[in-house]
């Protein structure tokens, strides 16, 4: 993928002398920083991907064990959501 980023003509001439003390390429800076960047976005709960699919709160208590049903029950539901 290509990406056009404008910079500043101070900070682009502090990227090239970075890139030459290195020994690496303006791509290989870029992209390790947007990787950082990335990796530090908060990755969703299993309760905010269960809300999102619409199964969040689907069971009404403890009365008896999901876990032996779970992956019918959400079977069920995706199938019901496909059918709308």
């Amino acid at each position: 993928m290509t990406l056009t980023v404008r910079l500043k003509p101070e900070l682009e001439a502090r990227l090239a002398q970075l890139c030459a003390k290195r020994r690496v390429t303006k791509s290989e800076i870029v992209e390790g920083l947007i990787r950082e960047y990335v990796a530090r976005e908060p990755q969703a709960s299993s309760y905010e991907v269960a809300a999102k699919l619409g199964i969040a709160g689907i069971g009404r208590g403890p009365r008896r064990p999901l876990g032996r049903n779970a992956k019918r029950l959400v079977r069920a539901i995706v199938d019901a959501k496909h059918r709308r």
